[in-house]
């Protein structure tokens, strides 16, 4: 691989990919509307002449079109989403513009292209609700309207690899991914925030359900071994492997910021559904992608935490 589109480049995720992209000597245009993604996320590179930022929509099919003619990229890494839960289910028709009419114009840009594969970050919302550890046959029937999104933006991939439209596509099922550069109101953000009052009361909605926490930097790992996997059309989850309460979450927090805290449980914040369990499976990624999890939620939260003031 020599060069890379990263959509949402400047996001989450996504500017930490892009690190290690650029480290890897692999030139790399960005396409982030900067609506969650900040350009501070990517400073560090703004001089170096293999990277490029373009600041645009990926519904826009038009402006996507010429940066992938202009770069011709081998992979695209298409991360570019409105991704937080509960702004899908308030903006429905937005999520559907990005995430699914997105989806879209960067398939027909890649065709147009030549590029060889597309890697796509979905989500383990896509599943139906169960109380054991997803696998990726297991059914999908997702109930947010983020969910119903990014499954249709993989059967659009599916369906461009079928007709032969893109050479190969590589989709990620991502669990709970924390780490540094994070801008939605996630729960690991809200915890920290928190612990920054002086009474050190964490609120939140419901304590009870697990779900499985992957740090950054396992995620990058995932992604780019799925850019180079030998199988033309790949789904894996990329996760942990280990679920954990939202309330041993909040104290695994605590207990990495080096403070006592005290978790309370506010319905007010509760959302209106709720998942009680979501964990993975993760056999199918270490056997096609020789790939593990480096971090356990203790220390990935430790590397996330040693970045933090919290006093």
């Amino acid at each position: 691989m020599k060069s890379a589109v990263v959509t949402g480049g400047a996001g989450f995720i996504g500017s930490h990919l892009v690190d290690a992209l650029l480290a890897s000597g692999i030139a790399v245009s960005v396409i982030d509307n900067l609506t969650a993604g900040r350009e501070a996320h990517l400073e560090a590179h703004a001089a170096d002449p293999r990277f490029r930022l373009v600041a645009a929509s990926v519904e826009d099919a038009p402006t996507i079109e010429r940066v992938f003619l202009d770069a011709r990229p081998d992979v695209v890494f298409h991360l570019a989403a409105l991704h937080y839960i509960p702004a899908c289910d308030e903006r429905p028709g937005e999520a559907v513009r990005t995430n699914v009419c997105g989806t879209q114009s960067i398939i027909d840009a890649a065709a147009a292209a030549g590029t060889r594969r597309i890697v796509f970050t979905s989500t383990a919302d896509v599943y139906t609700p169960a109380e054991r550890p997803h696998v990726e046959e297991d059914d999908v029937t997702p109930f947010t309207v983020y969910g119903v999104t990014k499954l249709a933006a993989e059967q659009l991939l599916r369906a461009a690899y079928s007709r032969q439209r893109i050479p190969s596509i590589a989709v990620a099922r991502l669990f709970n991914t924390y780490g540094s550069r994070e801008t939605n109101p996630h729960v690991i953000p809200d915890i920290v925030r928190q612990l920054r009052h002086a009474d050190r009361r964490v609120c939140l909605g419901n304590t009870w359900p697990k779900r499985d926490f992957v740090y950054v930097a396992d995620v990058v790992a995932a992604l780019r071994a799925l850019a180079t996997a030998e199988e033309p059309a790949i789904l894996v989850n990329v996760a942990s492997g280990r679920s954990v309460s939202i309330d041993e979450l909040a104290r695994a927090v605590a207990r990495a910021a080096g403070v006592e805290a005290t978790i309370v449980a506010d319905a007010s914040r509760a959302r209106p559904v709720e998942r009680a369990y979501l964990g993975a499976s993760i056999e199918r990624a270490r056997a096609l992608l020789n790939w593990r999890p480096r971090f356990s939620l203790e220390t990935g939260l430790q590397e996330l935490m040693d970045g933090e003031v919290v006093a």
